[in-house]
């Protein structure tokens, strides 16, 4: 499993009440092969948004696909 494919899993690994209320948006640079681009965004209604590429981020993550995968 990718980094990339993790990430676009995590809508249905988190569950809403443990994200409610809250709102951010982490923008991950992840790189194996290529760079692949991924925002995870938590907005309102405790929904989880993955892979639009926002232009503002709070916080921007930039990993190898091996070391992300460590973590």
């Amino acid at each position: 499993m990718t980094s990339k494919e993790f990430l676009l899993g995590l809508p249905t690994k988190i569950k809403p009440s443990v994200i409610e209320g809250m709102e951010s948006n982490f923008h991950l640079l992840t790189w194996k092969e290529r760079v692949e681009e991924v925002t995870v965004q938590i907005a309102n209604e405790a929904e989880v948004c993955v892979d639009e590429v926002l232009s503002e981020s709070q916080y921007v993550v930039k990993a190898t696909d091996e070391n992300f995968k460590k973590y």
